[in-house]
């Protein structure tokens, strides 16, 4: 594989832009919900895997993982007192999403950084 190098850009504000907007004009975002949800569903199976330091196999309906009780503590975080946001878990895929990333088996033996 060859290297590639190109200029890309990172900026959030145009997204936040086009998200503000859509608030008021109520039309559809450049990057609709469901994309949104499902796009950081390989990483976010990966990086449990690389943080448990075992397979995981994820279950797209229940986004939760069946084989290892423990990395379900990934898919969710504590906020400092006196913030909080309810029982809402970090999702990982959705069943329509299944065929390409969820309920699949992942794993990592690589040290934490």
């Amino acid at each position: 594989m060859e290297e590639r190098h190109g200029k890309g850009n990172i900026d959030p504000a145009p997204h936040a832009r086009n998200f503000l907007d859509c608030i008021r004009s109520r039309e559809q975002t450049n990057c609709d919900t469901l994309t949104g949800h499902l796009s950081p569903a390989a990483t976010l199976i990966g990086n449990v895997a690389l943080r448990t330091r075992s397979y995981v196999d994820s279950d797209a309906k229940t986004e939760r993982f069946t084989n290892n009780p423990a990395a379900n503590q990934w898919l969710s975080y504590k906020y400092r007192a006196p913030y909080k946001l309810g029982d809402y878990p970090l999702s990982l895929s959705r069943a329509d999403f299944s065929c390409s990333i969820g309920g699949g088996r992942w794993c990592s033996s690589s040290p934490m950084p």
